[in-house]
C-alpha cells in the first residue's frame, strides 16, 4: 500500500509496560510504495459502471489470481459480499460496498492517503480490512476525512479509520463534528490503539463542539491494553483565552461508568498539542496506568491544563503510576491538578514542565489533594494573578497530600500569592533547592515563600530566593505549631 511520511515500527513490551518506537521509513506523503506485485506481473485493471459491478469485480479477482486488481482514476465500483485478496486503488477511483453488505479485502491493499472508499460509513456498507494482515496502518481519508468533506462526514470516516484497530495516520487537517460525541478510541478487539500523526504543526485535528470531549479513550475492561497518541495536535472549539464549559476536554479517560470498568493499562501521548479546550485538555480518571505523558505542549485551556484524579465509581479508583514529562502549560485557568478525590493517586512523577499561568487564573500551577508519594522536579511554575478560587499559593497541597518530593523549581508569585502552601493535615513533604521570587510591593505583596499550615514533618532544605522581591519577614517558611516543619538554610518563624 501506499504510505504516509513516516512509518512507524511499535514494539509492545506488555511484561513492563513499556511502549518504544524507531523510524524506519521517510518519504513525502502521496509517493508510492514499491509494489508488492511479483515481478513481471501486471495489475488487471477492472471496468465498472459504478452502480452494481459485482460480475465485474468477480471477473477481475479470477483473471488476477495472484495479482493485483487495479481500480484506476475515474472508476468507481460498487458491489457487496465479495472477497477480494489484493487491491490497488489509484487516487480519483473507488471502491463503493453497497448498503448493509460487506466488500473484504483479503490479503493486501495499497492506496495512498485520498479517498478510496465511497458509501462506507456508518449505516451504508462496509469495507473490511480485518483479515490483512500486512496492513498495519490506514488513514481517515480513505473513508472521506478529507480537505472540504462536511465535519460530520470527517467525523464518521475518522472514527471508520479508528475501528479498523488497525495504527491510523494522520497525514493532513481534519475537521471533526464532535457534538453528538467524542472520537472514541473503545476498538477491544486490538492490542494496541495508535493515532499517528506527521508532527504538531503539520496534523491537526480540529473540532466543533466545546461542550464534548475531542477524543474519549474508553475501552472496557477486558479491552485494549496499551493506546498511543503521537505527533499531532487538537483544537478545540473554544476561543484563546476560553472560559471554562464542562465537559470540553481535549483528551478523556472517564474510568467506571455504566456499571463497568473501563480501563487500559498502558497509555502514551507524546509530542501532542491541544489549545483552545473550555475544560481539561488531559483528564484522566479510574485505575489507568502506567500513563506516560511526554512533550504534550498545552495551552489556551478553560480550567488545568491536565488533570489526574478518581472515577466514579461507588468506590472510586484512580490513575496510578502517572509520569508527566517535558512540555509546557500556558495561558490556561491552572497547571496541574492532582486530586485523589476520595480515593488516592500514587506513584507519580512529574519533571521539567514548563507552567505558566495567565492573568484570568483561578487556580494554582500545582494542585495536590489526596496523592501520596510524588516526584516534582525541575518545574517552572510563575504566576500573574493576585487571588485564586482555589488555594492562595503557586503550590498548593490540600488535604491528604503527604509524602511527596519537590526539587529545583523556578517558583514565581505575584500579586500576593505564597510560593509554596501546604494547607491540609498532611505529613512527610519534602522541599530542595530551587529558586523562588515573589514579585509584587507591599501591602500587595504578603505572599510568603512558604506557608505551612496543620501539616506536620514537613521538610525545606536549601531553598534559594531574591529576597529583595518579598515583603519584610516573608521570605520565610511561616509554620504552624512549634517543631511542625524541618528547616535547613531557610529563616523561619511561628505563624
Amino acid at each position: 500500500m501506499f504510505m504516509g511520511i513516516t512509518l512507524l515500527v511499535v514494539t509492545l513490551a506488555v511484561g513492563i509496560g513499556q511502549l518504544s518506537f524507531s523510524a524506519t521509513d521517510f518519504r513525502p506523503a502521496d509517493a508510492p510504495e514499491p509494489r508488492q506485485e511479483r515481478t513481471g506481473q501486471a495489475p488487471v485493471t477492472v471496468t465498472c459502471g459504478g452502480s452494481d459491478d459485482g460480475a465485474a469485480l468477480l471477473g477481475a479477482v479470477k483473471s488476477a489470481g495472484v495479482k493485483m486488481v487495479l481500480i484506476s482514476a475515474g472508476q468507481v465500483c460498487a458491489g457487496g459480499d465479495i472477497d477480494i485478496p489484493n487491491l490497488r486503488i489509484e487516487k480519483g477511483g473507488m471502491l463503493k460496498p453497497t448498503n448493509g453488505k460487506t466488500i473484504t479485502l483479503s490479503e493486501s491493499l495499497e492506496a495512498g492517503p485520498y479517498q478510496i472508499f465511497a458509501n462506507a460509513l456508518e449505516g451504508q456498507g462496509t469495507v473490511s480490512l480485518s483479515r490483512i494482515k500486512s496492513l498495519k496502518e490506514v488513514y481517515p481519508e480513505w473513508w472521506g476525512a478529507v480537505d472540504g468533506a462536511a465535519a460530520n462526514v470527517q467525523m464518521s470516516a475518522f472514527q471508520r479509520a479508528v475501528d479498523t484497530g488497525k495504527r491510523v495516520f494522520l497525514a493532513g487537517q481534519y475537521v471533526l463534528d464532535n457534538s453528538s460525541g467524542a472520537l472514541m478510541l473503545n476498538n477491544g478487539t486490538t492490542q494496541v490503539a495508535v493515532l499517528q500523526g506527521a508532527g504538531m504543526e503539520v496534523s491537526l485535528i480540529k473540532f466543533t463542539s466545546n461542550s464534548k470531549p475531542g477524543i474519549t479513550i474508553d475501552y472496557p475492561h477486558r479491552g485494549v491494553p496499551s493506546a498511543v497518541l503521537r505527533d499531532f495536535a487538537i483544537r478545540g472549539a473554544a476561543s484563546a483565552q476560553p472560559q471554562y464549559v464542562a465537559g470540553g476536554y481535549g483528551i478523556f479517560l472517564p474510568g467506571y461508568h455504566d456499571r463497568a470498568e473501563h480501563v487500559i493499562s498502558n497509555l502514551l501521548i507524546e509530542n501532542v498539542k491541544l489549545d483552545q479546550f473550555g475544560d481539561n485538555a488531559i483528564r484522566l480518571q479510574g485505575a489507568t496506568g502506567p500513563v506516560s505523558l511526554r512533550n504534550v505542549v498545552i495551552s489556551d485551556i478553560g480550567d488545568y491544563g491536565i488533570k489526574v484524579t478518581a472515577d466514579a465509581k461507588e468506590r472510586p479508583e484512580c490513575p496510578q503510576d502517572v509520569t508527566i514529562d517535558g512540555g509546557s502549560i500556558h495561558a490556561t485557568r491552572g497547571g496541574i491538578s492532582i486530586d485523589g478525590g476520595t480515593s488516592m493517586v500514587g506513584s507519580l512523577t512529574v519533571r521539567d514542565v514548563d507552567i505558566e499561568l495567565r492573568t484570568a487564573q483561578t487556580k494554582p500551577t500545582l494542585y495536590l489533594k489526596n496523592t501520596y508519594g510524588g516526584m516534582y522536579s525541575g518545574l517552572t511554575v510563575s504566576s500573574s494573578t493576585s487571588k485564586l478560587e482555589v488555594g492562595d499559593a503557586n503550590i498548593y497541597l490540600d488535604a491528604g497530600a503527604s509524602g511527596n518530593s519537590f526539587a529545583g523549581f523556578y517558583n514565581y508569585a505575584s500579586g500576593g500569592l505564597n510560593n509554596i502552601h501546604d494547607y491540609g493535615t498532611n505529613t512527610g513533604n519534602t522541599f530542595t533547592g530551587g529558586f523562588a521570587v515573589n514579585s509584587a510591593s507591599p501591602p500587595a505583596g504578603l505572599g510568603y515563600l512558604a506557608k505551612v499550615t496543620g501539616a506536620v514533618n514537613d521538610v525545606f532544605m536549601n531553598l534559594f530566593w531574591a529576597p529583595s522581591t518579598f515583603a519584610a519577614e516573608h521570605d520565610l517558611v511561616k509554620a504552624g505549631p512549634p517543631n511542625s516543619v524541618v528547616v535547613f538554610g531557610v529563616k523561619t518563624s511561628a505563624r
